[in-house]
């Protein structure tokens, strides 16, 4: 009487990732960031009666409130995510 061996079959086994705070929080960080720039250019279009785009002059940003504005969307965006990155960095 033999015993027959088999060599055992190789087993991948795939787990789904988790999604860290970390992450989520870089997600919603991008989003917004996207969003405020966005709103440059969304404000001002508007419907009128007859459901028809229209450009609300009065509400368009000069080039100096403009550049004013992404000033302020890229230092508020380094700060969220250089406290995201110093926060989650001492945890590791």
């Amino acid at each position: 009487m033999e015993l027959q061996t088999k060599a055992a079959a190789e087993i991948n086994i795939h787990t789904k990732k988790n999604i860290t705070i970390k992450k989520a929080l870089q997600i919603y960080g991008i989003f917004a960031v996207i969003g405020m720039f966005l709103s440059n250019i969304t404000i001002p279009v508007s419907l009128n009666e007859e459901m028809q785009f229209f450009i609300n002059e009065d509400l368009q940003l000069s080039s100096s409130e403009l550049k004013s504005f992404s000033i302020f969307i890229v230092g508020s965006a380094s700060i969220f995510f250089g406290i995201i990155h110093t926060v989650y960095k001492e945890r590791s």
